[in-house]
């Protein structure tokens, strides 16, 4: 199972040094509001309710600095990169997508509850401690699934000797699994979008944006017909290009889009990673079976 898309080991260290600083910077932004002198600029002639006229990019740093630190520590090779290392980051990766799904799903439903609470009675009006620790819980969220992997590689790679000693990796029967994903899906990005840009919209409609990752993930974890190595083998490649993919396109968004335009396009992170490791995927399987005179779904 041999995986080319990795750091030199010798970066490792580089990647510590970057998440340390990043993580210390932003912690200074988030708890005592820190923002480096001279570092930013007017962007706009007035301000609004939700994008300020002037914008300092110190969290913008921090925020650089752990991503990077964080991709660079948990995709650089190991000193032997061997089949039980691809197993352990294989099944990483798995865990990584899947538990990150889960966090960020119990999140929202957690702050639709409070906002729903703040809207309803007055108990939590002058709960500003609340607001806080949602907004930090909420800008955590976007490293769940590389802090996922790297947790779960490091602890693997601590306890497992052998490659068959691994936990089974389980997958939904492709059907009727499939189709019913594949039919939700773009209802519910579509309603998941309308209800980030809309302030006003029915609760029925804010309640099922919550699930717009839903369909996703049940269609990234159901099984192909033919069950092998190889396809092993392009889940890892597939959900490693998904990681990165969706952390490259962070640090972008984090240099070139501000205030609601960042949270927009990068707060739906499980269903950027989901779509990114399906069109990943399901590409390389169509083409391999193209070779052996078939067609993927």
């Amino acid at each position: 199972m041999k995986n080319s898309f990795l750091f030199p080991h010798k970066l490792r260290v580089v990647g510590w040094i970057l998440f340390i600083c990043g993580i210390i910077l932003g912690a200074a932004c988030l708890i005592w509001e820190l923002e480096i002198p001279g570092f930013g600029f007017k962007m706009r002639e007035t301000g609004s309710l939700i994008q300020s006229s002037f914008e300092n990019f110190t969290n913008e740093l921090a925020l650089m600095l752990v991503v990077s630190g964080l991709l660079i520590t948990a995709f650089s090779k190991e000193k032997v990169e061997d089949e039980l290392i691809a197993k352990i980051r294989a099944n990483s990766l798995y865990w990584a997508i899947l538990v990150g799904f889960v966090v960020r799903f119990a999140f929202l439903v957690i702050q639709m509850s409070y906002y729903q609470l703040q809207q309803h009675t007055a108990f939590v009006e002058t709960h500003g401690l609340i607001e806080k620790v949602i907004g930090i819980i909420s800008y955590s969220i976007f490293f769940a699934p590389l802090l996922i992997f790297k947790l779960r590689f490091q602890y693997l790679l601590h306890q497992s000797n052998d490659v068959y000693a691994l936990d089974r990796l389980y997958y939904l029967p492709k059907r009727p699994y499939r189709l019913i994903a594949v039919l939700l899906s773009v209802p519910l990005i579509f309603i998941y979008y309308y209800c980030m840009v809309n302030l006003f919209v029915p609760d029925y409609l804010t309640v099922l944006s919550i699930f717009a990752s839903v369909p996703l993930i049940v269609w990234v974890y159901t099984k192909e017909d033919t069950e092998d190595e190889f396809i092993t083998s392009l889940r890892l490649k597939s959900m490693q290009i998904a990681v990165c993919g969706y952390y490259c396109f962070l640090l972008l968004a984090n240099i070139f889009l501000y205030s609601l335009a960042f949270m927009l396009a990068l707060s739906p992170s499980i269903e950027i990673i989901a779509i990114i490791f399906l069109i990943s995927f399901n590409w390389r399987l169509n083409r391999y079976n193209r070779e052996q005179g078939g067609l993927a779904l």
